[in-house]
């Protein structure tokens, strides 16, 4: 290396040492603003913005889809969880027709009985809907009953709802 070239470039360690620094904060760069994206509701894959309803139908999608039919029942003092068969809803637009303000979003990990949410989730953009409704079950008695249910459910920054069991 010529002194001219070691006087604009210097050292080929000071050299290396500043092509890594560059390196590294391209890094970061590029992972903050696409967590920053998907923070705002940014879905990258898809190149869209998703609204407040994008990540209700992801919530109630899973909550149509669960698995498991059941209600909590309170009395004084105590509380039981039991299976029922409730009525299902067989599209997103159908449950939203019957419960238009069923949804909203909120700070993660509020409520019980959801998923939980953790730093890794909400630094990818992910985002806590409250989903409350009035489910109609079959009693024992075979008569029709219905009882207040509330699911917290963790939806992506495409509207993808996330399994709480």
């Amino acid at each position: 290396m010529s002194k001219i070239e070691r006087e604009l470039f210097g050292s080929d360690v000071a050299r290396r040492f500043r092509v890594t620094l560059v390196l590294v904060g391209l890094v970061v760069l590029t992972l903050g603003t696409s967590s920053a994206a998907m923070n705002a509701g940014v879905c990258l894959s898809e190149m869209r913005l998703l609204k407040d309803m994008d990540y209700y139908r992801g919530a109630i999608s899973v909550v149509i889809t669960d698995p498991i039919d059941g209600i909590t029942e309170h009395g004084k003092g105590y509380s039981t969880s039991k299976q029922v068969h409730s009525h299902k809803y067989a599209t997103t637009e159908q449950f939203l027709a019957e419960f238009p303000d069923c949804c909203r979003i909120v700070a993660p990990n509020v409520e019980d009985g959801g998923d939980n949410v953790d730093g890794f989730d909400q630094f990818a953009g992910y985002r806590t809907v409250l989903v409350s409704y009035v489910k109609r079950y079959l009693g024992d008695d075979g008569t029709q009953r219905s009882a207040p249910v509330t699911a917290q459910v963790a939806v992506s920054h495409c509207g993808v709802g996330r399994s709480f069991r």
